[in-house]
């Protein structure tokens, strides 16, 4: 009697509560990143068996398919750090939070966190595609795609490079799902919604470059002003890993200095003058400007203008001074990177338009023209479309870095 006396009054506080819910707010928050938070604390990826782990890869590739013995157990232990996951990606912004102000010294924790949950999380999407549950599958794609969106919202290249990684995931699961033919119209609807959205390569690059670039030159700023510019210049050595790093905050020794001056390639008389080193950082800066601002122009031009001119920029970097080298993110394939991201969004989206085109019984798609397919972004042109009795496939007319075309295929 007491035990149900107990439970009707729990009962009883609930209901109330919900009715007092009816009529007063409750504190919740828009960022993403708390709810990311949850589903890190929950992770236990690090236990994985070696070969789970490697199964896990292959799944969320598509090089393998999903094996329900191996890998449901890995699903069940990351429940609730799926369902945290879930959440938090249909939020609008994410703010991890980060120190820009630490500069290089910045700790990043939440990057190898975040790409061990989209891991797991894109092969429940395989799981759930595999028990014939595409709407779901859909789902989970999707949100792993509005993770590396959040990820990217970082602002910094290495952030940038790790949401392309969980994109890839998720865009690959869209696309094998779509090319079977077997998505509904709806799901059909929610992908192209989501990729006609999303920016041109996926996300903002040039954003993440901008704030690299702001960093290092708030950097060179305050070791122009610096009281002792010879200990500032040894101490960045020390937050890039680089030798000649001392003992942090205290002037530089002889040694220390020898060391610092064969790095950069001046002399030591230069970094004991005060005013000759000055005048070196000031140099120096506006080198590493120039250099960093025409990076900038070309990740926000058209995909199909910036990989062999950034190319062209990394080997004129790569005869500039030393420090503004070891400062210089290694940009040479982020172009590539960029457009495969956009020829990835752009072939997945001519797919679902060309099976939506075809559900609304207007026979079959014989030409890309008037789907609104964005232009191959290795060439500029428009992708080609071909047409077997199996399948039909969107083709880009460029090749990647590796002499391929890329190739998106629907059965028919």
């Amino acid at each position: 009697m007491k035990r149900f006396l107990m439970k009707a009054m729990a009962i009883a506080a609930l209901a109330a509560g919900s009715a007092r819910a009816q009529t007063e707010d409750l504190p919740t928050t828009s960022n993403a990143a708390f709810g990311y938070w949850r589903a890190f604390s929950q992770l236990e990826t690090k236990d994985l068996d070696e070969g789970v782990d490697r199964a896990l890869i292959d799944v969320v590739t598509g090089k393998s398919r999903w094996n329900e013995k191996q890998l449901r157990p890995v699903i069940d232990r990351h429940l609730g750090a799926l369902h945290e996951f879930h959440r938090a990606a249909k939020k609008p912004v994410c703010d991890f939070g980060l120190d820009y102000g630490d500069g290089f010294a910045m700790t990043m924790p939440h990057l190898a966190k975040a790409r061990a949950l989209a891991k797991v999380a894109a092969a429940e999407a395989e799981a759930l595609a595999d028990a014939g549950h595409g709407a779901d599958a859909v789902a989970g794609w999707l949100d792993g795609l509005a993770l590396a969106r959040h990820i990217a919202e970082d602002r910094v290249i290495i952030s940038i490079l790790v949401a392309r990684v969980i994109w890839s995931w998720n865009i690959g699961g869209l696309h094998r799902h779509v090319g079977t033919g077997t998505a509904d119209a709806g799901d059909l609807a929610r992908i192209e919604a989501a990729l006609a959205q999303a920016p041109v390569g996926g996300f903002d690059w040039a954003t993440g470059l901008r704030t690299e670039r702001i960093v290092a030159l708030r950097m060179f700023d305050g070791m122009i002003v610096s009281a002792d510019p010879a200990a500032a210049l040894r101490d960045l050595g020390g937050s890039l890993g680089e030798p000649g790093a001392g003992n942090v905050g205290t002037p530089p020794s002889d040694e220390e200095l020898a060391e610092v001056a064969g790095v950069l390639g001046v002399s030591v008389a230069e970094l004991k003058d005060p005013a000759a080193l000055r005048k070196l950082f000031g140099l120096w800066r506006d080198e590493y400007a120039g250099l960093m601002g025409e990076m900038e122009a070309l990740l926000a031009a058209p995909p199909w203008e910036s990989p062999a001119k950034l190319e062209a920029l990394m080997v004129r970097a790569g005869k500039s001074n030393p420090l503004v080298q070891m400062l210089m993110p290694a940009l040479g394939r982020v172009g590539q990177l960029r457009q495969v991201c956009e020829a990835e969004r752009a072939g997945v989206l001519g797919l679902v338009r060309i099976e939506l085109k075809t559900r609304e019984g207007n026979g079959e798609v014989t030409s890309l023209a008037g789907l609104a397919i964005p232009p191959d972004p290795f060439t500029g042109e428009p992708f080609s479309l071909r047409r077997s009795k199996e399948t039909i496939e969107v083709w880009s007319t460029g090749k990647d870095s590796d002499g391929n075309a890329l190739v998106f295929r629907l059965k028919r």
